[in-house]
């Protein structure tokens, strides 16, 4: 948020959370910049690694690594920030597939068309700034977004065209951004523009302004109509109202850096920003591009002065022509106001978690998942009457009235019970037939399954076996549409007991 001269904001610490739990900082800054920490934070902690994912989670530290550094500790050496970004690399290293292109996982053989775009955009911007990229992998990215702009569709179905071409447009910008405008394709594509979803729209103007064509880039973005608002979409190019006006902004900013709609354009986007609980990582990618940008460009205080106050009015503490100030929760009160005592706006990024005394009531919204454990036999079984060593089915429920695209259902693991490995020839197992495209993960505490196509009604089957006798919770299983969270579901808690022998 901000806070205008002499102008007091309060602020207040949630009290009903575990002792010990809270964690959390505030950051005070003479620079609009310190906004885009709520983006560098989620891209940096979302716990999921698909090519996505991976590759938006690295453009935060290739472009606010001074940011990542305010959000977390650990990242205040720089050897920490480089060793983050190596990760994230090689990872993306890893997805490349045979043709150029990238798989949505490691090892895959398939390359994905938006994705790979993106990948190979990120590469690309990274051995600019001078990370080690292997130039032999990056030619070979971009002879697949080559490739890709020659590809005939196989269907005309309208969305898999605007699909097909809104990528097509995106690979001609991220060539162009390379030196290599591919001024023949990007002709083709404006002759279908009205197949263009509008961030194919944005895309294929950007690259005609990469390519010295800024009267072409003019007439694409006039003649541009922003299509009704609408669901974002859960896969195809994941285009969403969020991610729109970043690529607005991106494209307003190569035409005019000082234009007066650019800084219209922003005050609409952190509006916006600040009414929405749920973003996703391509959303907060490109924002993170697009404002980044734009702050970069822009005239700020160099220093500040603000007073920190309890509830009654009473002076904490005063700090006089800093640059940035970062408090954590420890050196707060559970409740103060903060006064802006420079002569121009201040701006600040309030972050703050813990753990509830009570665990979250179930919900379904757009989306319904439950878990059940049988026994041998197949038969419900009941939890407070496990044995030790005994081997139970795991049977995962999703049910959901329409039909979407990169679901994730998180099921955490009660203590006690550990994930059977299929792999080890006296596993009992219950995976065969699943559907292959499913990519599964198994970590020491949960089972993790990403979906990447999930129509009506879905189940998904593994085996467990008590190790540990004891009582223990059992978590709540969770389902997500990742790239429209707002379509979640969280299921019921509940307790095991598992008996000795």
């Amino acid at each position: 948020g901000s806070i205008q001269p002499s102008e007091r904001k309060r602020l207040d610490l949630p009290t009903d959370w575990l002792p010990g739990s809270r964690r959390g900082y505030l950051t005070i800054s003479p620079s609009p910049r310190v906004d885009l920490g709520r983006l560098a934070s989620f891209l940096f902690e979302y716990p999921y690694g698909c090519l996505e994912q991976t590759v938006s989670s690295a453009w935060g530290l290739l472009l606010l690594p001074d940011l990542l550094r305010e959000v977390d500790p650990l990242l205040v050496a720089e050897s920490e920030i480089r060793n983050a970004m190596e990760r994230r690399i090689r990872r993306i290293l890893s997805m490349q597939t045979y043709e150029g292109g990238f798989s949505t996982w490691p090892g895959g053989a398939q390359s994905v068309f938006w994705d790979s775009v993106y990948a190979t955009h990120f590469l690309q911007e990274a051995q600019k700034r001078g990370w080690e990229v292997p130039s032999e992998t990056l030619r070979d990215a971009r002879n697949f977004l080559l490739t890709l702009l020659t590809l005939q569709p196989y269907s005309e179905e309208e969305e898999y065209l605007r699909n097909l071409i809104s990528a097509q447009a995106y690979a001609a910008y991220v060539l162009a951004s390379g030196g290599e405008a591919p001024l023949a394709w990007m002709e083709h594509l404006r002759e279908r523009r009205n197949l263009l979803y509008d961030s194919g729209t944005f895309f294929l103007a950007l690259a005609y302004a990469e390519a010295g064509q800024k009267e072409v880039a003019l007439e694409l973005a006039g003649s541009y109509i922003p299509s009704p608002e609408s669901i974002p979409q859960t896969g195809g190019i994941y285009e969403s109202s969020l991610r729109k006006m970043a690529l607005q902004l991106l494209l307003l900013l190569r035409l005019d850096p000082s234009a007066a709609q650019a800084t219209n354009l922003v005050n609409k986007m952190r509006s916006v920003l600040a009414g929405t609980r749920y973003l996703t990582t391509q959303e907060s990618a490109f924002l993170v591009m697009a404002l980044g940008e734009y702050f970069e460009g822009q005239q700020a205080l160099s220093y500040i002065t603000f007073t920190l106050y309890d509830t009654a009015g009473r002076e904490i503490r005063q700090f006089v022509n800093q640059e940035t100030v970062r408090l954590g929760v420890e050196e707060l009160p559970p409740s103060f106001q903060i006064e802006n005592q420079t002569s121009g706006k201040i701006f600040y990024l309030w972050s703050v978690d813990g753990v509830p005394p009570t665990p979250p009531e179930p919900w379904q919204q757009g989306i319904a998942v439950k878990r059940v454990y049988l026994d041998a036999e197949g038969n419900l079984k009941d939890l407070s009457r496990i044995q030790r060593g005994e081997v139970l089915q795991a049977v995962i429920q999703v049910n959901t009235g329409q039909s979407l695209e990169n679901v994730v259902i998180v099921d955490p693991l009660p203590g006690g019970l550990e994930v059977e490995n299929p792999r080890l020839a006296t596993s009992a197992s219950y995976e065969e037939g699943q559907d292959s495209s499913i990519h599964l993960e198994i970590r020491d505490d949960r089972l993790i399954l990403f979906v990447p196509y999930l129509s009506q009604q879905f189940e998904y089957r593994y085996t467990v076996r008590a190790v540990t006798a004891g009582e223990f919770a059992l978590p709540q299983i969770k389902a997500e549409c990742m790239y429209n969270p707002a379509i979640s579901s969280l299921g019921e808690e509940g307790r095991v007991v598992i008996r000795r022998e």
